[in-house]
């Protein structure tokens, strides 16, 4: 009988809550919940990136989610390679975490970001503004380092369905990346067309929730790397002809 009052007690209770609040306000609490999670997901991440040994004259590749999942050191085969990208950064808040990233001053930095933004349904054209600002703070302080702009990937399947014209906005968006570099003289690399197929949508076989990759597709998005990725410092020549590893 007591635990039969009990439970009615909690009923009432959550059902004179959900009239209080409303469907609206649970959703807005459900949502603040998620974003409250996410934040200090994100601060984790972002932190410890600050108290890794600040080792120079490295490769890093710096982005969101796509970036993040990949063990690209052990892809590679080489401790060179620094992974700086986190699940649903956008490009203003990679920006945002620049100083790190430039403290080490890199010898390469491959970018991929920009579908967190394509989400949240910003258009294309403050997406490239952004994209810009990101590129400009890059070759500002890193006059030395090779830059280069990684497309875009397609997505398919519901989440298609769910952004309507997504993979139109991501084609749109790629393009406009691909000018910008021209303009900045930086390297772009079209990853987009390696995992898309004749429809525009991310190939089925490579994900199996339409966005994130698996495996296979991060061997075949490394094939398009190897001939950019350079893994080895070049040697240069000293004045009393000792030959060493240079870390300019």
């Amino acid at each position: 009988m007591q635990e039969l009052l009990t439970l009615s007690i909690i009923f009432n209770l959550s059902l004179l809550a959900l009239i209080i609040v409303g469907v609206g306000g649970v959703r807005y609490y459900c949502r603040k919940w998620v974003h409250d999670l996410w934040a200090k997901k994100h601060d984790q991440k972002t932190t410890h990136f600050t108290w890794m040994p600040n080792n120079k004259n490295k490769i890093v590749f710096l982005g969101d989610g796509h970036i993040a999942r990949c063990l690209w050191h052990e892809l590679f085969h080489s401790n060179d390679i620094l992974n700086r990208g986190v699940e649903g950064d956008t490009i203003a808040q990679v920006r945002e975490r620049l100083d790190e990233v430039i403290g080490r001053r890199p010898r390469q930095i491959f970018i991929m970001v920009g579908i967190n933004d394509l989400h949240q349904n910003r258009s294309v054209k403050d997406c490239l503004i952004d994209y810009r600002r990101l590129v400009n703070d890059l070759r500002r302080h890193l006059p030395e380092t090779e830059i280069f702009v990684q497309s875009l990937l397609p997505v398919y399947g519901s989440v298609t369905n769910i952004y309507g014209t997504q993979n139109l906005k991501i084609m749109e968006l790629n393009a406009e990346l691909q000018k910008m570099c021209r303009g900045f003289v930086i390297q772009y690399l079209d990853i987009h067309s390696l995992m898309a197929e004749y429809t525009g949508e991310l190939n089925e076989h490579f994900s199996n929730d339409g966005i994130h990759l698996m495996g296979n597709a991060y061997m075949l998005w490394k094939s398009q790397l190897e001939e950019h990725v350079a893994l080895h410092p070049k040697l240069k020549s000293r004045s009393r002809g000792v030959r060493e590893m240079s870390f300019a």
